[in-house]
């Protein structure tokens, strides 16, 4: 082993070793959080839709329902007689992610029938709302809180991307809003269970937030234009939708809230409620990796990376850190899709890149200065092609020569 050989070797160990302590830096810092995010949209796309609860239908106030029944807002005593006509269908929850905060004070009578519907019906959710900005909350009717199986909450928070993946689990929102997510009302009363029942051993992260494992893109769920519900048999409702959760949203255009997720860049806002309650359903939200595992991998692909790449050749050095990089990714894309582990491989990717491309650009530098070092000291003593030799091995310059068995032919 020649000198240079020996101080690339440490030199190389010691770049790795730097990279891996400056990712975790920038780890640390949070600023590999966007890619992050990225990648984990890109893992579901690879992964594509999964087997879901079939119990959650969308009721849609499409094109076709406004068509049919006129312009929105429509008059209360048509949500009253779709309220009446799903429960004959024997839904067991009905969700209205639509508000009623406000009195029909041109038609009493009309909130009259929503409130007796609502009464009657005794499986139905109203939704609520709170403005962060403002600090006001949009509350039902009180006689629709009254009456009503559970009142929600529409809150949730994209990401800093703009991208929803979360939902939250508290039990209430704040102080002013003392309702849980619309979501798990929803499932509350579907499943009769409570609130600690559901969101029991389902993970958390600090603000309260689970992970949405999102069962597909648009659609992936039933849909049911509203006008069919009000025009279709019961006997038909009932074979459709008996012993299931109905969510009635906008899906119109113009109307309904456009929410970016990891699936689609515009999911309708009423499809989220539905994949959050898949995940309570079959607990199988997202799990993120355990805090101590990024600070444990970098610093061991930078340690045994440091160690062997100095001793590869750049070819075998290239072939290794590629391959390490296609096992991480394609082993971290198999726990996300089968255990729902969100593992961060951002950091651990860039450490295997950087340890290997610091050292070649190390190796680049040195090899090619010893090179001209060997071109100025020899250049004018040797034949071109002897030089060309000692330039692709140096370490033929060791000192005392070397014996070898040779033939020479004398003629004149």
């Amino acid at each position: 082993m020649t000198a240079l050989q020996r101080r690339t070797r440490h030199i190389g160990f010691f770049i790795s070793v730097g990279v891996g302590l400056a990712i975790l830096l920038v780890w640390w810092l949070g600023w590999f959080q966007g890619l992050e995010w990225k990648m984990f949209d890109t893992r579901f796309k690879i992964r594509g839709p999964i087997p879901h609860a079939e119990d959650v239908v969308i009721i849609s106030m499409d094109d076709a329902s406004i068509e049919q029944i006129g312009r929105w807002p429509w008059e209360r005593r048509v949500h009253a007689r779709l309220i009446d006509r799903l429960s004959r269908a024997g839904v067991k929850a009905l969700a209205f992610d639509v508000f009623f905060s406000e009195r029909d004070t041109r038609a009493p009578e009309n909130d009259a029938a929503l409130i007796a519907a609502t009464q009657r019906s005794r499986r139905v959710i109203h939704n609520s709302f709170f403005d962060n900005q403002t600090e006001k909350a949009t509350l039902p009717l009180p006689p629709l809180r009254r009456g009503a199986a559970a009142v929600g909450t529409a809150n949730v928070t994209p990401e800093i991307d703009g991208v929803l993946r979360k939902v939250p689990l508290r039990p209430k929102l704040s102080d002013d809003l003392p309702y849980p997510p619309l979501s798990l009302a929803i499932a509350q009363v579907f499943t009769g269970k409570s609130w600690g029942e559901l969101v029991q051993d389902l993970p958390v992260d600090e603000n309260g937030e689970m992970l949405i494992n999102w069962a597909g893109p648009y659609q992936v769920f039933p849909y049911i234009p509203y006008h069919y519900v009000l025009e279709a048999p019961i006997a038909e409702l009932r074979a459709l939708l008996k012993d299931r959760a109905c969510i009635v949203g906008f899906t119109a255009t113009g109307l309904y809230d456009k929410t970016p997720t990891p699936f689609s860049p515009i999911l309708p806002g009423v499809e989220v409620h539905a994949h959050a309650i898949n995940n309570y359903i079959n607990r199988n939200p997202m799990r993120e990796e355990p805090r101590w595992l990024t600070p444990l991998l970098v610093p061991l692909f930078a340690l045994a990376l440091g160690v062997v790449l100095p001793r590869l050749s750049p070819w075998g050095s290239g072939a290794l850190a590629g391959g390490l990089l296609v096992a991480h990714f394609t082993a971290a894309q198999i726990v996300f899709s089968q255990l729902q582990l969100w593992i961060h491989a951002v950091p651990h990717m860039v450490a295997i890149g950087g340890s290997f491309v610091g050292i070649l650009l190390y190796r680049f530098v040195t090899e090619e200065r010893e090179k001209r070092q060997i071109k100025k000291t020899f250049g004018q003593y040797v034949s071109p092609h002897v030089m060309e030799e000692i330039l692709s091995d140096p370490a033929k310059l060791a000192l005392g020569g070397s014996r070898k068995m040779l033939t020479v032919l004398f003629s004149d």
